[in-house]
């Protein structure tokens, strides 16, 4: 059966692009290059890729050296202040398919609009790797960040790097995570594993058209596709169900809240939750229903709904329509919902 479904998982790996090629919209503009690529080795002796972006017209958070201690009568919360925040991207994938570097503009766009320095990570995918191989690989990239420095010389590339610029820093009391689609599902469920360890050190999350309940058969998820004249697309209950079988490979429960966060306590979030979702897409329905229990338990979750559009919407768009409208002001509620939290973070 394993066999099988690496057979299929590669053939669909290699179908999938090509499709998109002769029937996504064409690019708009050359992408967004990472300042500095990096290899981060787990526990599991994993290499997980992470690009890095920087703040395009800020280039302070290089330092020559590690930071000081704060100058005797400063406060620490102070000096952490002036320091970006980090943020931790993962891409959407069907927790299958390596789709990694989609995100390059909303990552540079998230440093650049909220000076942060944000971490795009290339998890884990199965079935070479099923769960909980990405939700580690996640773990271990917040343990990272929770260092608050790393020296350039680890990087595996820098093409955007100083020379004489020795570390990188950031505020590693200031962490949020975004996500899309299972790159969504992977963000909130890794609110739900350091809530159980007692790690309070994410303070925003945001999932883009997360799939919350993967105890839901795809088969009874609503049959929904975008509008006409919409963007997005649908992906059948059938590669759906392949899909999960291939991440999730008995005896895993689906009803675990490390799988499917629908089912966790609503502690376990931080206290800024924001939630997208697509109007024609069949995980709307469970993303709300998400945000319904959140709002319901008295806590800080703005949900937003882009009406009409299918799933994946803001990465088909073609600029100037009502599609591209519609991704710039999720975008927008993204940064400002980022921003408020992180910057209360900091005067905490």
């Amino acid at each position: 059966m394993y066999a099988l479904k690496v057979a299929g998982i590669r053939f669909l790996r290699f179908l999938i692009p090509v499709v998109l090629k002769f029937m996504g919209p064409k690019a708009h503009g050359p992408p967004a290059k990472p300042s500095i690529k990096l290899r981060l080795k787990t526990k599991s002796k994993r290499r997980v890729l992470i690009h890095i972006y920087q703040p395009s017209s800020n280039s302070s958070n290089l330092s020559p050296s590690p930071p000081s201690p704060p100058p005797p009568g400063s406060s620490t919360a102070s000096s952490r202040s002036a320091r970006p925040a980090a943020i931790i991207n993962l891409h959407g994938s069907g927790f299958c398919f390596h789709s990694f570097g989609e995100d390059g503009k909303f990552c540079q766009l998230m440093a650049d609009s909220i000076n942060a320095i944000v971490f795009d990570v290339d998890y884990s995918h199965a079935p070479e790797h099923p769960f909980p191989a990405a939700s580690e690989d996640v773990d271990a990239v917040l343990s990272f960040l929770q260092q608050g420095c790393i020296a350039s010389d680890d990087a595996e590339d820098k093409p955007h790097t100083s020379p004489q610029a020795s570390s990188i820093n950031w505020d590693a009391s200031k962490i949020a995570l975004t996500g899309f689609s299972s790159g969504g599902n992977l963000v909130l469920t890794a609110c739900v594993r350091a809530h159980q360890r007692g790690d309070a050190s994410i303070k925003a999350v945001v999932a883009f058209y997360p799939s919350t309940d993967l105890a839901e058969s795809p088969y009874n998820k609503p049959a929904l596709s975008p509008s006409k004249g919409a963007a997005g697309g649908v992906l059948p209950p059938q590669l759906r169900h392949f899909l999960y079988a291939c991440y999730l490979p008995p005896p895993q429960k689906r009803d675990d809240p490390l799988v499917s966060p629908i089912y966790a306590s609503t502690q376990a979030f931080p206290s800024s939750t924001t939630i997208i979702t697509c109007q024609g897409d069949s995980l709307a329905r469970e993303a709300r229903n998400l945000a319904k229990k959140l709002e319901e338990a008295g806590r800080d979750v703005v949900h937003y709904e882009a009406k009409g559009q299918g799933h994946n919407w803001d990465k088909m768009v073609k600029e100037g329509t009502e599609p591209a409208k519609l991704r710039d002001e999720a975008y927008e509620l993204a940064m400002n919902r980022l921003q408020k939290a992180l910057e209360f973070s900091a005067a905490a």
